[in-house]
């Protein structure tokens, strides 16, 4: 079984949402937005997306993130 990922100010999007994709509803929510060719927001760190998405409570947003990442969404 893979160790699941821990996720802190530096981790960066791609790699969360590469892992565990669900985790998209999360960006979502806190109006982190970006489509295909928004490279940037995939790239950035979870402290630096938030910057850059002026999501207010930085704090919440990586907690939430954790959560997803946590509990996945049951296997359908």
């Amino acid at each position: 079984m893979a160790r699941r990922m821990r996720i802190t100010r530096k981790t960066r999007i791609e790699d969360i949402l590469d892992r565990y994709p669900h985790a998209v509803a999360v960006l979502d929510e806190f109006g982190v937005y970006f489509d295909p060719f928004t490279y940037v927001n995939l790239k950035a760190t979870v402290e630096e997306a938030a910057g850059y998405n002026a999501v207010k409570d930085h704090k919440a947003f990586l907690h939430a993130l954790q959560k997803a990442v946590d509990n996945p969404p049951p296997k359908e």
